[in-house]
């Protein structure tokens, strides 16, 4: 038997090496069991609040009237429910749609505030890309995610409980044809609107 023989298992040869990657760059791993903490239990939920919303409560806040404001805990939450669930229509609209929410060089997410009586607008940042310190980087295995159908995608990257990178391997002796059938594919749950 020659060593092109043996069938490593996909783990072992491809999911854990690519982890220790990430962990490496300085992602933090975060484990099945505090991932369901961080959704309440449920599958069906993808972005991890806890962290989502002590990060963006941290990167987020406003000037009025010479002073620094800080959003309500209910509106970071607002804005989370919202991206958690902007309805599905279609691949190209709704990633179009999360891209124009996260990014704020293609509009961003704005949120309404009230000081003296004035109704405003004021910016808000799902990423911190001027201060890139300021997110969490977390990688999990084996995401469980319900939907549509029920997954569990070798990795998931976050970004501040944001997921935004959906990771698929497969084993050296998987054939390429084999591996590149649709099935085998899991669109990052922010690219598909949160529809899986």
């Amino acid at each position: 038997m020659s060593i092109s023989d043996i069938d490593f298992d996909e783990a072992r040869q491809s999911q854990l090496p690519f982890v220790e990657l990430l962990l490496n760059l300085g992602y933090e791993y975060i484990s099945r069991e505090e991932l369901m903490q961080e959704r309440a239990g449920d599958t069906g939920k993808f972005i991890l609040r806890k962290t989502a919303s002590e990060v963006l409560m941290k990167i987020n806040g406003y000037e009025y009237a010479g002073q620094k404001h800080k959003f309500s805990e209910e509106k970071v939450f607002e804005a989370i429910d919202e991206l958690e669930n902007i309805p599905f229509e279609g691949l190209i609209d709704t990633s179009a749609k999360i891209y124009q929410t996260i990014m704020p060089t293609s509009g961003g997410k704005t949120i309404q505030v009230f000081h003296d009586g004035k109704k405003m607008s004021q910016n808000f940042r799902f990423i911190d890309f001027e201060n890139i310190e300021n997110n969490i980087f977390q990688v999990a295995v084996e995401f469980e995610a319900n939907g549509k159908e029920d997954i569990r995608p070798d990795i998931v990257v976050f970004v501040n409980g944001i997921p935004l990178a959906v990771i698929e391997n497969k084993k050296s002796s998987v054939d390429i044809e084999e591996s590149l059938r649709p099935q085998t594919f899991y669109l990052p749950p922010v690219i598909s609107g949160f529809q899986w």
